[in-house]
């Protein structure tokens, strides 16, 4: 099985505003390619880039996308992948078709144009993607988000996560700052703590998972770059904003 971090998520956003910088990664099990959300615009131009780089497989080669939730950060970048087929919970399917408007995370013309394609399909937990990858349901941050749970005979049990874990903080604590279903969040971050010893969140270096600890092994890098000419004389052009590796205690 091959793994590749295309985009690993920030667990940071702006004053302004969201960052909107989710984790992107590719998965091969058994010849079937698989990516495992697509990102938002922000990351469009260089995701095909990434996946060619790091993997070898152009947009054309990826057979499945798994889709974790429908808010745009997640799904915006679908179609670069015109063969694939693509996978939500049919929990998700039917909560993105009826939403709230007020919602703003779904945006109704892009579940409509996903659903255009007429290659969406509907899962439920437990369906097998590939040898050793099958789905999770893991409901909180939104009705239908969906998991995919990695178990491989010759690396360490891995879950990406999504959004049902977005960082360190939500894995560590077992606790989803607003969020509508508090109760089903926990669950699924203690379903996906008992089940991985690695996690890949939604917006948050790669994790570690111990009986007592939660490990970032590696930094997460974030270089703030202001425009040319822009800046005063004996200021600096560039900024540093990167977290260092560390850990936090289990809680709860």
């Amino acid at each position: 099985m091959k793994i590749h971090v295309l985009y690993q998520g920030i667990p940071a956003k702006f004053i302004q505003g969201y960052l909107s910088w989710p984790s992107c990664v590719y998965v091969e099990s058994g010849g079937i390619k698989i990516l495992f959300d697509t990102g938002f615009v922000t990351q469009r131009k260089e995701l095909p880039e990434k996946l060619q780089n790091m993997a070898n497989v152009s947009p054309e080669d990826i057979d499945i996308l798994v889709l974790s939730h429908l808010h745009y950060d997640h799904a915006y970048n679908f179609d670069l992948f015109p063969r694939a087929r693509i996978l939500a919970h049919n929990n998700e399917i039917h909560y993105a078709t009826h939403v709230d408007k007020e919602e703003f995370a779904y945006q109704r013309f892009l579940t409509d144009a996903i659903i255009a394609t007429g290659r969406l399909v509907g899962v439920e937990e437990g369906h097998v993607v590939a040898p050793g990858i099958t789905t999770l349901f893991v409901p909180g941050h939104t009705p239908g988000c969906m998991a995919l749970l990695l178990a491989p005979k010759d690396r360490p049990a891995t879950v990406l996560a999504g959004d049902a874990v977005k960082n360190i903080a939500e894995l560590a604590t077992g606790r989803m700052p607003m969020v509508t279903q508090a109760e089903d969040a926990a669950a699924s971050i203690r379903k996906i703590r008992s089940c991985a010893q690695v996690v890949i969140p939604g917006h948050d270096r790669t994790l570690h998972v111990f009986p007592d600890r939660i490990e970032a092994v590696a930094a997460s890098e974030l270089t703030l770059k202001y425009v040319p000419g822009c800046v005063p004389t004996g200021h600096a052009d560039e900024m540093e904003l990167g977290i260092p590796a560390g850990c936090l205690h289990i809680v709860s």
